[in-house]
């Protein structure tokens, strides 16, 4: 993923911020239906305590949307902040 965010901010000149969500929890990398990956990566991720994030217009990048859940997981942590707002943006869709 760190990939796709450089570039795009190479591109974009919009900086890239790394290591903001971090993963709390293993999960697995797909599961069959919408409602178990969700189960599954509730509660996964938090925001990293040693990054001070500016109030602001954040993007946040997902490779592959298969159900959704992951994106939902780690918006949901980040949109818990009112002086965050955030657009979405995937890569490549999977159904």
């Amino acid at each position: 993923m760190d990939l796709i965010g450089k570039s795009l901010s190479r591109s974009s000149g919009i900086p890239y911020c790394e290591d903001v969500l971090v993963r709390w929890k293993n999960t697995p990398a797909l599961s069959k239906t919408k409602g178990d990956r969700t189960q599954i990566v509730g509660n996964a991720f938090g925001i990293n305590a040693a990054k001070k994030l500016a109030a602001g217009h954040y993007l946040l990048i997902d490779d592959i949307y298969t159900t959704g859940a992951t994106l939902n997981a780690c918006s949901s942590v980040l949109l818990a902040d009112a002086k965050f707002q955030l657009s979405i943006a995937t890569i490549a869709c999977r159904n």
